[in-house]
């Protein structure tokens, strides 16, 4: 499947995500921005997956990440030299539900994915709030 990628980080997707969860991510291809040319800009940010209907909770999924290529010709070519060059990131069903709100990072490191699925919130602490801000930005 071939979607835009905001489903992998906005918390306005966290059910989708765990929808995605209840079956298992195989492999996939985060190709970003201008991964086709026929639609052009960054507002179209990609990402190419293959899910099954089941679940291996020690599977590792596949993840490749071409995000910096300027057009469909140089994605492709990133892709096949990601491939060859075996830089690739893995990460298990156990690992994503440990991250706070199943966000999609398969970039982060094992040893910072542990320490996210163990860490209290920072809401226990206290509230975030805006600090002090100009309140006219225009002059």
């Amino acid at each position: 499947m071939i979607t835009q990628h905001s489903w992998m980080f906005l918390s306005s997707f966290e059910k989708l995500r765990l929808k995605l969860l209840s079956i298992d991510m195989v492999n996939m291809a985060h190709l970003g921005a201008r991964a086709f040319d026929e639609i052009s800009g960054e507002v179209v940010q990609t990402t190419s997956f293959v899910i099954r209907k089941m679940i291996l909770p020690s599977y590792k999924a596949q993840y490749i990440r071409i995000i910096d290529g300027v057009d469909e010709n140089e994605k492709r070519h990133d892709y096949l030299r990601t491939v060859v060059s075996g830089k690739k990131y893995l990460l298990s069903y156990e690992q994503i539900l440990g991250i706070p709100n199943f966000f999609y990072g398969y970039w982060l490191s094992d040893r910072l994915i542990a320490h996210l699925a163990h860490s209290e919130k920072s809401s226990k602490y206290g509230t975030a709030k805006q600090g002090l801000i100009t309140s006219d930005n225009e002059r």
